[in-house]
């Protein structure tokens, strides 16, 4: 679930960058603006687009601290922010759920981690074996 958001910001900011260094380049200047692809006029506009959103949202908000490269993940798109928090709130309540018919000795994760270092201290040969 994190990996896959990771990764959508990421693929997204080395898009926004790529684009951004192609806008630039010395090649552009000389070519004309209508002989970029359909996606590359639309990832641009995209980019533009969620800029300005960007700027007049931290007007408002009057925030500013801004970490440059940061504002993708400032604008995450509602549908997926929910989808995210949903997911997080199955985990959580599942996660509770995980040690429910363990015997009391072990119904948490400090008290397995204290019998798995006590075996380890105690038991070397019976843990590497296991």
């Amino acid at each position: 679930m994190y990996e896959k958001r990771r990764t959508d910001l990421l693929t997204r900011r080395r898009q926004d960058v790529l684009n951004q260094s192609e806008e630039s380049s010395i090649n552009k200047l000389i070519t004309p603006k209508h002989t970029q692809s359909e996606q590359q006029q639309r990832r641009s506009a995209e980019h533009e687009d969620r800029h300005i959103r960007i700027m007049i949202m931290r007007e408002i908000k009057a925030i500013s601290l801004h970490a440059d490269g940061m504002s993708s993940d400032e604008e995450v798109p509602e549908t997926d922010t929910l989808a995210f928090r949903n997911q997080l709130e199955i985990i959580k309540s599942d996660s509770n759920l995980l040690l429910d018919d363990v015997l009391e000795e072990f119904a948490s994760v400090d008290l397995m981690l204290k019998y798995m270092l006590e075996w380890i201290n105690k038991y070397l040969e019976s843990y590497i074996e296991a």
